[in-house]
């Protein structure tokens, strides 16, 4: 197929060596067995770890020491990459798009549209005077690089994605710099392994690296920072050194939240502290948690005082061996976040984002599995209508003790069995254009009056376009007019462009249906992800529209790492996953680690693909290769 001229490497060997050339690889570092530490700089010489003991290399059975050791995590330096940026005419100019091209109007398109990024100029006019300076983004992310679902084996990578670059090229996969590998789940010791990263981020905001710009053929210093971070609950929880459990668990209100112990768990109320001071809703009692409400909205708290409060703290050693008891002066503080070693990170205005992805499927998870009473799922539980006798409020959903046995009536806010199948019947039949989301009706299962094996898209756009339809006819108004608000809130919240009249009418329109579902469904309905959509809007008129701060790309970018997958049925436009990744693509974060084979079709058998090195040529499939079926005959 190709000619016999032809440069491509022969194999593996000779491609790393291609891509050493570029100044691309990585380092390996030693990490304590217990993730105490790592064996680097001042450290890098020893053999024992000085806060457990343990030894930095394996042991054989005979108790001698050998030169594997215990735990490796791999970095890859972040300044050639940043460099590699400005080594290409078009991609130079592109980062120059957010100062020089940026259209400055009340629509928000770009993270650069957003108050946060602007207030981060007025902050740092020095850094903000050369466009070339790189905004960043964090993400990091766990994922089962095997495929194996019933291993709980993790791997974490962290990504950093420069904000610089125009919307149609900010988030591709070719600009995301993978820069650390971690080989296990970190937990709260993640800073442990970003003490490379951290170094490196304070030289470049400090020092700079002298670099050569293509498009003006002239040398400069290039300097980043950091915009924020994006990760689900659980590794915000890592990342930001804030719990996100227990009855302060909302790490936007901190201890200021409204909790309480209801149905066996913690449940977070309190919505109507965000309505105006003289709404009628704050008067009532029964229709909500049987109280007044006075309180105004929980306090915003800045990174300085953030910073000032945990300077105050003592915190134990990062470890698995290091106990994990927290006094009640440290709150939900789990450690000091290593971020704020960056001189600017206490001035920022958003420092981590709430992942929008992820809210969106709990948020759909909860209030279907509720409507449609699945077991399991459902919050309207024998402990949730216990819970209202105990409060003594809504009579009409209290256990029903006609009889000698008591009992739980399905609530006016589920669909009678009928009703459910017939919903269920609805998805099943609906089909979507190819390509603008996956088969939602393979996921329907009418007997059992459930769905199952729903992914995260297939929740947002169940969210967004069936369930105002499905529900219209077949529960009451009161509860279908807030779940239809609430559809259109996530439809508008996850546009590619945002208007900020638009978000500041969102904003008064998630307190309104929150106050609502709490008149509506019990207070065990009100987890973490139910409550967080409060400070949606304010974020994205902080950081600008969410597909730059969710973890869509993110994780769609996890699988191509080690263990490629296919997606038959793309979503649309900035939801669409990648192209079937390559192991010797030099657009991506090359690092010179072995890609295993790709795993067999479910559907279909994949097309032959082109060679690597010619893999992103523009229509090369259709110009130079034969349809599949002409490939097998011959």
């Amino acid at each position: 197929m190709l000619p016999t001229d032809n440069c491509l490497p022969k194999d593996h060997k000779h491609a790393q060596k291609v891509l050493h050339g570029l100044g691309l690889g990585y380092e390996k570092i030693h990490a304590g067995k217990n993730n105490c530490m790592l064996f680097y700089k001042e450290h890098e010489t020893l053999d024992t770890c000085p806060i457990c003991n343990e030894s930095r290399f394996k042991m054989t059975s005979q108790n001698r020491n050998t030169k594997i050791p215990q735990k490796v995590m791999r970095y890859l330096p972040l300044k050639p990459r940043l460099q590699r940026l400005y080594m290409s005419m078009h991609t130079a100019t592109d980062m120059r798009w957010h100062k020089e091209k940026r259209v400055d109007d009340d629509v928000m398109r770009h993270p650069a549209d957003g108050e946060a990024w602007k207030e981060f100029d007025r902050t740092f006019p020095e850094f903000a005077a050369d466009p070339r300076n790189v905004r960043l983004g964090l993400a990091t992310d766990g994922f089962n690089p095997y495929g194996v679902l019933n291993q709980h084996h993790s791997t974490w990578p962290i990504f950093a994605f420069p904000y610089n670059l125009p919307p149609w090229k900010c988030m591709k996969k070719e600009y995301m710099m993978m820069t650390v590998l971690i080989t296990e789940d970190p937990g709260r010791s993640i800073d442990v392994y970003l003490r490379p990263l951290v170094d490196e981020l304070k030289d470049l905001w400090t020092n700079g690296v002298r670099t050569y710009d293509k498009s003006t053929g002239r040398m400069f210093t290039l300097r980043a920072a950091v915009m924020w971070t994006v990760n689900d609950f659980p590794a915000y929880a890592m990342v930001s050194g804030w719990s996100t459990k227990g009855y302060m668990a909302c790490p936007v209100c901190k201890e200021d939240v409204t909790s309480g112990w209801h149905a066996g768990k913690v449940c977070y109320l309190g919505h109507r502290r965000w309505l105006p001071w003289d709404h009628k809703w704050r008067e009532k009692d029964k229709e909500f948690d049987g109280n007044t409400e006075r309180r105004l909205r929980p306090r915003e708290w800045s990174g300085d005082e953030i910073l000032e409060q945990l300077n105050r703290l003592d915190f134990a050693p990062f470890g698995k061996t290091v106990s994990r008891t927290r006094p009640s002066t440290h709150l939900n503080w789990t450690h000091k976040p290593m971020f704020f070693e960056l001189p600017y990170w206490s001035k920022l205005k958003l420092r981590h984002n709430l992942d929008v992805m992820h809210v969106e499927k709990n948020v759909f998870d909860t209030l279907v599995g509720t409507i449609l009473d699945i077991k399991g799922k459902t919050k309207d539980t024998i402990k949730a209508h216990l819970d209202l006798e105990r409060m003594g409020i809504r009579r009409g959903l209290w256990m029903n003790r006609d009889s000698d046995k008591a009992r739980r009536d399905l609530a006016f806010f589920s669909m009678k069995p009928n009703d459910k199948k017939e919903f269920l019947k609805f998805v099943s039949s609906v089909k979507f254009p190819d390509g603008y989301a996956s088969n939602i009706a393979r996921c329907v299962n009418v007997d059992g009056g459930k769905f199952t094996g729903l992914k995260s898209h297939d929740c947002h756009v169940f969210m967004q376009r069936l369930l105002p339809v499905g529900i219209r006819h077949l529960l009451p108004e009161d509860v279908v007019k807030p779940i239809m608000l609430l559809s259109r809130f996530f439809s508008q919240l996850t546009a590619k462009t945002l208007r900020r009249t638009d978000m500041f009418q969102l904003r008064h329109d998630i307190v309104q249906v929150l106050c609502k579902f709490e008149m509506i469904f019990p207070p065990a309905f009100f987890t973490s992800m139910i409550h967080v959509m409060v400070h949606l809007p304010e974020e994205a008129l902080l950081a600008g529209p969410v597909n730059y701060r969710w973890m869509y790309p993110i994780e769609r970018n996890d699988p191509s790492l080690l263990l490629p997958h296919f997606w038959f049925a793309p979503p649309q436009s900035y939801l669409s996953p990648p192209s079937p990744p390559s192991s010797l693509s030099v657009r991506t974060s090359a690092t010179s680690l072995p890609s295993p084979p790709l795993p067999p079709c479910r559907r279909r058998p994949p097309a032959a693909s082109p060679p690597p090195c010619v893999r992103f040529i523009p229509n090369f499939r259709r110009r130079f290769l034969s349809p599949p079926a002409a490939i097998s005959d011959t």
